[in-house]
């Protein structure tokens, strides 16, 4: 493969060597961190070979223990994640050919997790296992390209070297960390190999629960334009620029979602109540974000205003999702208000399903005046 990459100057760098590269790679992280997403890939990618290098020190003792094999018949056994590695490599890089999708890596992540626990409860059979290790390969190949993929893309030029580094270092603690984390289980806990894994893939489920939060955003682009859009048809009316404040009063959640597959880098606003109200939790989510309803509607209206304030430099579409219980007199009251005329005039978003077909309008207020006299 070396063959096929072009090649490019040398950036000649000045920077000499730090013997404290630890310090390096901390600062390194701290740049991947104030760009979007970009830490989560680092942590994703470095995440993939600790399961991987568990995978492969684990596979072995597992097939002694629970199939009966040998050593070498254990390590024969590995072979069917390579290759399922290989397929799911190659099959990511297809399908992230025209865009790198790191939201169909959260989606891998799931089902990494998911085999692994399938191996804790299925060690006795042998045709069982070896479909359940190239399926681990092929899952954790599809992870992996387009965390890594992206770490390339989305790096700045003249730091892409040396965080593409600090990822490389990231990965290989990972390994190390998972020889360790071998001898915890087995040697301390006195887990078998079986259970061994089970735990690995419960770990894999809330690892990917925590970079799927921070990541939804494309999580939701991917799964939307990829998988919801093969359902439903969606016609877009008078798309708004960015720096919008969109306000929804009636619609669903899944409605909702789909709005992730023509607005790009898009942040929802909710009301509700934390643990009650869908996302239940504040800020898990990155691209979801729940604010307190309370009584005084003006002042949720305020709160639900502020905060799309505090992260409109970093997104491009704000969307206020109010539903259709709350009271269309405070929202207009408010809007009135010398407060809501601080911001951007808003649009509003009227959606209307008819089948499998979901239109979604945008409309300026005097727009949605004229409509509601029709009306």
């Amino acid at each position: 493969t070396s063959f096929g990459i072009i090649e490019t100057p040398a950036k000649r760098s000045k920077k000499k060597i730090n013997p404290l590269f630890f310090y390096e790679i901390y600062k390194t992280l701290r740049i991947c961190a104030k760009k979007r997403y970009l830490i989560s890939a680092v942590l994703g990618s470095a995440f993939f070979l600790f399961i991987g290098g568990f995978a492969q020190l684990n596979t072995i003792p597992y097939a002694i223990e629970s199939l009966n094999l040998t050593e070498i018949g254990g390590g024969y056994l590995f072979l069917a994640t390579a290759i399922g590695i290989a397929i799911g490599s190659t099959l990511a890089g297809k399908l992230s050919k025209d865009r790198v999708e790191p939201g169909l890596a959260c989606l891998a992540g799931f089902f990494v997790g998911f085999v692994f626990i399938l191996l804790g409860f299925f060690p006795n059979n042998l045709i069982v296992v070896i479909i359940l290790l190239i399926l681990l390969g092929f899952f954790g190949g599809i992870y992996l390209i387009p965390f890594d993929s992206f770490i390339q893309i989305a790096s700045p030029d003249r730091k892409r070297g040396r965080i593409i580094a600090a990822a490389n270092f990231l990965s290989f603690c990972g390994v190390l960390l998972a020889a360790f984390f071998l001898y915890l289980i087995s040697s301390t806990l006195k887990f078998s190999s079986a259970n061994g894994f089970l735990f690995v893939g419960i770990l894999s489920l809330v690892f990917n629960t925590f970079i799927t939060g921070r990541m939804s955003e494309m999580f939701f682009s991917y799964v939307s334009r990829k998988i919801l859009l093969k359902f439903f048809k969606v016609k877009v009316n008078n798309i708004p620029t960015p720096s919008s404040y969109i306000i929804l009063l009636e619609g669903t959640w899944l409605e909702v979602f789909l709005m992730f597959s023509f607005l790009p880098n898009l942040k929802i606003f909710s009301l509700g109540k934390v643990m009650r109200t869908f996302p239940y939790f504040r800020g898990f989510l990155n691209s979801l974000y729940l604010i307190k309803n309370r009584r005084n509607k003006n002042y949720s209206l305020k709160r639900l205003f502020a905060k799309t304030k505090k992260y409109k430099r970093r997104i491009n579409f704000v969307c206020l999702f109010l539903g259709s219980k709350f009271p269309k007199k405070d929202l207009k009251v408010f809007l009135k208000s010398s407060y809501a005329k601080t911001y951007p005039e808003p649009i509003f978003l009227r959606i209307k399903k008819e089948g499998k077909t979901i239109h979604y309008n945008f409309i300026k207020p005097h727009q949605r005046k004229d409509q509601d006299q029709k009306a």
